[in-house]
């Protein structure tokens, strides 16, 4: 089941009454000139980004290793063809 928008507003909500992501904290602030108002709003809007992507990797690394899987089997599946039509061949010669 996915998780909501929701869930990770709240998580970022925590992380400004605690400690922030350094990093992009940062960069908040850089992209705001330094306006502390306006960088905790970037920095939510950033954070939350970070943290869906974060969430949704392993959903990509599967699905990257089945579109592996699905290669291989396809290359093997020429090998096998390729053997098959090279015995007919020289079979018939």
């Amino acid at each position: 089941m996915p998780i909501g928008d929701e869930h990770f507003y709240g998580l970022v909500a925590d992380e400004l009454e605690s400690e922030r992501d350094k990093g992009t904290w940062t960069k908040a602030l850089a992209q705001n000139d330094f306006n502390e108002d306006k960088a905790r709003a970037t920095y939510v809007e950033l954070r939350v980004e970070q943290l869906k992507a974060e969430a949704a990797e392993p959903a990509r690394r599967k699905a990257e290793e089945k579109a592996d899987t699905r290669k291989q089997s396809l290359w093997l599946l020429s090998v096998v063809a390729l053997a098959a039509l090279f015995i007919i061949v020289i079979g018939n010669c």
